[in-house]
Order: structure tokens, then sequence, then C-alpha cells
């Protein structure tokens, strides 16, 4: 592995741990009880960020996600009820 590379996630790493720390400490100020509000808010946080860059990374395939599904889905149904609608799924 490069130094570079080494450093980068180094980098990276430290400055989402001071980010995530600086957030939780922020938002367990705004309460007095031991709730762990801090947390809550940077773990909402971070999956809201995630989900967002899924959905752009993912949105050109979503319908091809969609279609597999329904595919799937009725093909299960059919099976349940030894209906064989392909040949992939030979019926019991």
């Amino acid at each position: 592995m490069e130094f570079t590379t080494m450093f980068l996630v180094a980098f990276g790493g430290g400055d989402g741990a001071i980010l995530r720390y600086f957030i939780a400490h922020v938002g367990q100020s705004f309460t007095s009880t031991s709730f762990p509000l801090g947390t809550l808010i940077v773990n909402i946080l971070g999956c809201t960020l995630i989900g967002l860059i899924s959905a752009m990374l993912i949105g050109p395939f979503r319908n091809t996600v969609k279609c597999f599904g329904s595919f799937s889905l009725s093909e299960c149904s059919a099976a349940s009820r030894h209906i064989q609608v392909s040949h992939w799924i030979p019926s019991s």
C-alpha cells in the first residue's frame, strides 16, 4: 500500500471522527438528560447522507431493481401455488 493512500485514509478518518465528536457534543448540549441525543443526531445525519449518496449513485439503475423485484415476486407467488411460470423454478 502506498504512503499517500494510507495518509489520505488516516486524514479522512481522523477528520470524520473529529466532526462526529463535535456534532455529538453540540447535540448533547441541548439536553440535560442522560439520553445520548448527540449520538442519535449524528447517526440520523449519517444515515441520511448515506441514503442520499446511494440514491444519486444507484438512481439510474432503480428501474432495473424494481423490475427484478416484480419478477421475483411473481415467480415466488407462483411457486408457492405450485404453478410453473418459467423453466427456472421447477414445480414440486
